[in-house]
């Protein structure tokens, strides 16, 4: 098309921008001065370019924090195929992945660690950088899918686009070390969960399965998690398992705060006055990794935003979700660190002291783990399938080399179980993998973006000429 070259040759006169009411966050260029007169002389084929309306560029579009340039995306003629899911079911989701597991429970610890006023502002920090970061990925994705004209990429895809062949195998080892610590963090709470439960008498556990050690839990859990995974696709499944995990995590929470609310040593008026605001910065960072294991969820932000039936609010959504976690968690942990004090467990629950509703919730959270792993087992299955099933390799059927695939993962994430504890899985996790992935690779998009695409005449989606 001449769009792109007819751009190239508007010299150095001044774009002029102007606010507009489309997306928030994105401003549309609603007049580029043309040198010699304007578009008079072109032939009728060149002036109905379709990338342009009223002789302006009002399809491009700039995005305020990336300076990227890019065609509106909420064009009918998007190659960016939207999905199904609402706002609300889409915010259900982010929330389910940011809380999920047991890293909610691990935040009264990391409250001890980091000292009252330290955490509180550690948490707020987190997720402010964390939805920043957030937008700097859906727009250079957006940008990706302008250019290529294609849909569907994943976080490796992006990062192979934008940094080459060992960038993008960068990203993918980080993947895999974050969807696979994740998990087996996952896997190491339920082993040692239901061991823990079969030795209590008149638990069921005890009943049907007295004294099963915990490696074979983490083997049953995995033969139930493994056909689970072939259900994520299916919208219904991730509903479901988002309300189970909310579920879960909604009574263990409100379990401990039962407990401690009723404690006749814990009152308002003393709660806090001993505990450290501040503490010293070797113990802060020993627990700093639960953080962004909660608010760092980056590597599962592309398949949840292909979901939605209007993609447009992705952002809006994951920084409403990052909101509310942060205010809700951050009270948690306040809270729970005031009602045990130096006592705190790196895992709450082990502060209630064996009660009937602990075992009733720790039950709970087992079956939430259970159907949540498929979920952070998601990102990381659909790159390999992608590399492997979607190339037709012809090394077995299509439906074969998915199951390996997928009982490969799953076993993997319990040889990670295996290694160390919840808390020193979600440490390492939490502090490198996803920090990496949303405070490294995110703004390094946004730099490579503001130089690719960083002009309306280069903006994403426009026909470029060859240039040298």
């Amino acid at each position: 098309r001449a769009g792109g070259a007819r751009l190239r040759m508007m010299g150095d006169e001044r774009v002029e921008d102007e606010e507009s009411k489309r997306r928030d966050g994105y401003k549309a260029l609603s007049s580029v001065p043309t040198a010699g007169g304007g578009l008079e002389g072109l032939v009728p084929s060149e002036a109905d370019d379709s990338n342009f309306d009223n002789s302006g560029v009002e399809s491009v579009v700039v995005c305020e924090n990336t300076g990227i340039h890019m065609q509106d995306l909420s064009l009918n003629r998007s190659p960016r195929q939207d999905g199904t899911q609402s706002n609300g079911k889409t915010m259900v989701s982010l929330c389910k992945v940011i809380v999920g597991g047991p890293a909610p429970l691990l935040m009264p610890w990391a409250m001890k660690s980091m000292g009252l006023l330290g955490g509180a502002m550690g948490t707020m920090v987190i997720g402010i950088l964390s939805a920043r970061a957030s937008r700097m990925l859906l727009t250079y994705t957006d940008a990706l899918i302008c250019e290529s004209g294609k849909d569907g990429h994943t976080y490796v895809d992006v990062s192979r686009d934008a940094f080459g062949d060992l960038g993008g195998r960068m990203v993918f080892g980080v993947t895999m070390l974050t969807s696979l610590g994740v998990c087996g963090a996952y896997m190491k709470f339920i082993g040692g969960t239901l061991a823990a439960v079969s030795l209590t008498p008149g638990t069921l556990a005890n009943r049907f399965f007295p004294g099963l050690p915990e490696a074979w839990w983490q083997i049953a859990a995995a033969a139930v998690i493994i056909p689970l995974n072939s259900l994520v696709h299916m919208k219904s499944f991730m509903s479901f398992a988002a309300i189970v995990g909310l579920g879960g995590v909604f009574m263990a929470v409100a379990a401990v705060l039962a407990y401690g609310f009723a404690m006749p040593t814990w009152t308002v008026a003393t709660a806090f006055s001993s505990l450290p605001l501040f503490t010293h910065p070797v113990k802060f960072f020993s627990a700093f990794g639960v953080l962004p294991l909660l608010f760092c969820v980056h590597w599962q932000i592309l398949p949840i935003a292909r979901g939605m039936s209007n993609r447009e609010d992705a952002q809006l959504c994951f920084t409403q979700a990052t909101t509310l976690c942060v205010l809700a968690n951050a009270a948690f942990g306040i809270l729970g660190y005031s009602f045990f004090g130096s006592e705190t467990s790196s895992l709450i629950l082990n502060n209630l002291g064996g009660t009937t509703i602990d075992t009733f919730v720790r039950y709970s959270l087992v079956v939430d783990m259970i159907v949540s792993a498929p979920i952070m087992l998601n990102a990381l299955r659909e790159i390999i399938e992608k590399k492997i099933v979607a190339k037709q390799i012809a090394i077995a059927p299509r439906w074969v080399q998915q199951s390996i695939i997928r009982t490969v993962l799953v076993m993997m994430s319990v040889l990670v179980a295996r290694l160390s504890s919840v808390g020193e899985i979600a440490n390492l996790v939490g502090g490198v993998a996803q920090c990496t992935l949303a405070f490294i690779v995110p703004p390094a998009l946004k730099i490579k973006g503001g130089r690719r695409w960083g002009s309306p005449e280069q903006a994403a989606g426009l026909d470029q000429p060859l240039t040298g």
